[in-house]
């Protein structure tokens, strides 16, 4: 499915997005030298430039990350990446005892459930109750996801990105499917 999408005419398509990206930056990056006697910590643009161009390629999102300081996406992706896997108790258990690994996890699967459940019941506890980074990630992925599955009838303009490519090619293959199913 992925496969036509790092081809060199898709590559094409998404350099404009590319280049959005690197302009930011570059711009953000002359602001700073414009400001004399200021350090410049390249490891934070550059961060943010590929966070930006990861969202915009693959989302088509468009997170203005690198000019804002406390971007929750940058946040929410720092997050997940933050997390010492190897010092979790979980972890630690299911390597000293591996035949937990499958309750383990199906007691983690409905911890996220529970969440779910208790914040569709009573809405006021989703200030209360922490989402994960990365069940943030995913659930802003879905709504991304959702938003693009309704707008395939309605919006005849089509981005072009990864996400897109994906959508066309499952719709495409659902199409194929239904033919091969009347004929």
């Amino acid at each position: 499915v992925i496969n036509p999408t790092f081809s060199c005419g898709k590559l094409k398509l998404m350099m404009p997005l590319v280049n959005q990206c690197i302009e930011a930056m570059l711009n953000k990056l002359s602001d700073i030298i414009n400001d004399k006697n200021t350090e410049i910590n390249i490891y934070q643009l550059y961060k943010r430039m590929t966070m930006d161009v990861i969202c915009r390629c693959a989302f088509g999102i468009d997170t203005d990350m690198q000019n804002d300081v406390d971007n929750i996406y940058l946040q929410k992706s720092g997050g997940t990446f933050d997390v010492d896997v190897d010092k979790l108790t979980i972890v630690k258990l299911t390597n000293l005892l591996p035949f937990f690994i499958t309750p383990f996890r199906y007691f983690y699967l409905g911890q996220i459930a529970l969440r779910r459940i208790l914040i569709r019941l009573i809405p006021v506890l989703s200030n209360y109750i922490e989402e994960s980074p990365g069940s943030w990630l995913t659930n802003r992925v879905k709504d991304v996801v959702n938003c693009r599955n309704k707008s395939l009838t309605t919006n005849t303009i089509k981005r072009v990105d990864l996400l897109q490519l994906m959508i066309d090619a499952s719709t495409y293959d659902h199409v194929k499917v239904r033919l091969l199913i009347y004929i």
